[in-house]
Parts: C-alpha cells; sequence; structure tokens
C-alpha cells in the first residue's frame, strides 16, 4: 500500500546513475507526439538530472502535464472539504495508528480522514527513510517547467474526491496497510531500474485485500487518464506527461490502453525515441 500512495501520490549536480531508465514511453498520434515518464512522489539528490533522454525530451517539451498541480490554491478549501471524517476509526485501529504516529514523532489527527492519515504515514516513513516529498519528480518538474503552460489529467479536488468517495472498509483497508513495516528500497530501486513487472507486483500486492482499491484507484483513474491523453493529441504536439510510475505498466496501465485505443507507443528504453 505504501507504494500505492507514492506511486499515485511530489536541478541538482549529483549525476544520476548511469543505468536509471524508470519507466519512459513515446506516444503518437493524429501526427502529434507526447512523453510519458512514470514518477514516484518522493526522491533523493541523487535522482538529478533524470537519464538523457528523459532530460532531452523534457527541455524540447512544449507543455509539462502532471496527475494534479500540488501549488493548485484550493488545497486549503479541498482539504477543509474532504479532509475529515465524520466516522471515528474502530477502537483497535485507533490505538495502532496511534502507536505508530507515536513511534514516528507524529502528532497524528485522528478526526482527518483514513486515506488522508495514510498518506501522511506513508510520507512520514519515506522521509525516515531519506525520501524528501520536495525531491519527488513530480515537484522537480514543476520547479524547472519555466514558460511551459501546466495542464493536469486529474486536479488536486478530483482526486481528493475518488479517495473520499471510497468506501469506509476499504480506507480502513488503506489505513492497516500503511502501518505495515515495509522497506523503501525495494519501491525505489523497482522504479529507477524500470523493472516494469516488480512494480506492476508491487501495485497489486498493496492493493490484494480490496477489489475496489484497485478497481478505483487504479483501473477507473488509468482508463480516464488515457482518454484524457488521447484527447491531447488530437490538439497539442510535445506533451511531457508525468504521472504516477504505477500507472503506466502491467494490462491495466496506461500505455497498454493507448495501444488498445490504437496509439503508438514506444518503451524508449526498447526504442529509440526522438525528441
Amino acid at each position: 500500500m505504501r507504494a500505492l500512495l507514492l506511486l499515485l501520490l511530489l536541478p541538482f549536480i549529483v549525476w544520476a546513475a548511469p543505468d536509471d531508465r524508470p519507466p519512459f514511453y513515446q506516444v503518437e498520434a493524429n501526427g502529434r507526439t507526447a512523453w510519458l515518464l512514470g514518477t514516484i512522489h518522493v526522491g533523493s539528490r541523487d535522482f538529478y538530472p533524470l537519464p538523457a533522454p528523459v532530460e532531452s525530451a523534457f527541455e524540447q517539451a512544449q507543455v509539462l502535464a502532471l496527475e494534479a498541480d500540488p501549488n493548485d490554491p484550493e488545497v486549503p478549501a479541498l482539504l477543509a472539504r474532504y479532509g475529515r471524517s465524520d466516522t471515528p476509526l474502530p477502537e483497535p485501529l485507533a490505538k495502532q495508528v496511534a502507536q505508530r504516529c507515536q513511534q514516528l514523532g507524529f502528532a497524528c489527527d485522528l478526526g482527518v480522514s483514513p486515506w488522508l492519515l495514510s498518506a501522511q504515514l506513508a510520507m512520514l516513513q519515506m522521509a525516515q527513510a531519506g525520501y524528501q516529498p520536495d525531491l519527488g519528480v513530480d515537484s522537480m518538474l514543476l520547479s524547472r517547467k519555466g514558460q511551459k503552460p501546466l495542464w493536469q489529467l486529474e486536479s488536486m479536488g478530483r482526486q481528493m474526491a475518488i479517495f473520499t468517495e471510497l468506501s469506509q472498509s476499504a480506507q480502513w483497508a488503506m489505513l492497516e496497510s500503511t502501518l505495515e513495516d515495509a522497506d523503501p528500497t525495494e519501491l525505489v530501486q523497482a522504479w529507477r531500474g524500470g523493472n516494469a513487472a516488480e512494480l506492476d507486483a508491487l501495485m497489486r500486492d498493496g492493493l490484494s485485500d480490496s477489489d475496489e482499491l484497485w478497481q478505483r484507484l487504479m483501473v477507473d483513474r488509468n482508463h480516464d487518464m488515457a482518454s484524457t491523453i488521447g484527447d491531447w493529441l488530437e490538439r497539442q504536439d510535445r506533451v511531457f506527461i508525468a504521472v504516477g510510475a504505477g500507472h503506466l505498466v502491467g494490462p491495466d496501465g496506461i500505455p497498454t490502453l493507448l495501444k488498445q485505443a490504437g496509439v503508438t507507443v514506444r518503451d524508449c528504453w526498447q526504442e529509440a525515441c526522438q525528441p
């Protein structure tokens, strides 16, 4: 589940490892080109610069697109709308969460929505492992976009609504999974190595306790995002799209869905992708 939260849910002089190959695709339709980079939303300094083909595509891009704009000025209002829970946590779960928060040195507010508490705990755990949100790939690309317009596949409001619309039991399952000990190195290394099979397995393992979570957080969103990308390719060339890496792998991933829609998709580590 921690992998889910980081793969779904932000220019240094240190060089990235030469064998870094995060999921990276070129897609073409209607004579127009876009690039898909799979990201994680936390990072460390040695992620940057990104591999040369990624950096080259980013420089050539006319538009930067993210899942959502983390700097959306409406975030405080959205949190006020979606961030509180009307139902208390079950007492055993509340005790577990309180103990975990104490271990992490975090003053938990058990009244926030379970999905939000899950995200907070996951970020804290990754921070303790040395990974920071401000060094996440999405955040770094956003800081470097210059005059490029920023487009959104979803929005902060849409993402919060999706999580809030989950059933109570699904949200509790998310929170319970976040309490489990896990080594973030496994996720980071799978991303850096572009190990699609392992990334897909991590995603499915994190959601294995709930068909609802897989359907709502992965399958439904992937279909919506693939449709949006298809629409963009009808009117805009050279869009650089950064999206959580979990959305780009497996039979339910965005590249597979785009291929099914007739879009040409090239894995830039298997075929030469020309900016």
